[in-house]
């Protein structure tokens, strides 16, 4: 297979765990393994941090996926712009994991309070992010240019 990241840290596919029965120090853990990857997935340069770019690209990526050319990547570009400023960085510097798990797991906790359903949400995330990560590869191996 090909490898989307140079570091070894970061996976192509999506590897759901059967929780079923876990305890819920358990299911947190998965939960927060899952952020994680999550996370690394966004990290488009692998610096360690998230840059409003690398949001934007990554979800602009996505919204390829999902809806071909006709996606509106500049109404994403505005969605996800907005969304970095109003709820991970108002300045608009890039920011640590700490930054985006406190993002994500209260957008977890509001989108669903039962911890099964949240751990579905996130799986979801993560299978969107990497697919959208491989388009960015594919994008950097085409053009010889970084998507972020």
């Amino acid at each position: 297979g090909r490898s989307i990241s140079e570091g070894p840290e970061i996976v192509t596919t999506v590897e759901v765990m059967d929780t079923a029965g876990l305890a819920q120090s358990q299911l947190e853990d998965y939960v927060e393994n899952l952020t994680l990857r999550l996370f690394q997935l966004h990290d488009l340069d692998s610096d360690g941090v998230l840059g409003e770019i690398e949001l934007v690209s990554l979800n602009q990526a996505i919204a390829f996926l999902h809806h071909g050319r006709t996606a509106d990547f500049n109404a994403v570009a505005a969605r996800f712009s907005k969304l970095f400023h109003s709820k991970l960085s108002p300045g608009g510097d890039p920011v640590p994991y700490a930054t985006f798990r406190r993002y994500i797991r209260k957008t977890l906790a509001d989108l669903d309070t039962d911890p099964e359903a949240q751990e579905m949400i996130i799986e979801q995330f993560v299978a969107e992010a990497t697919s959208g990560r491989l388009v960015c590869q594919e994008v950097k191996d085409l053009t010889g240019d970084d998507v972020a």
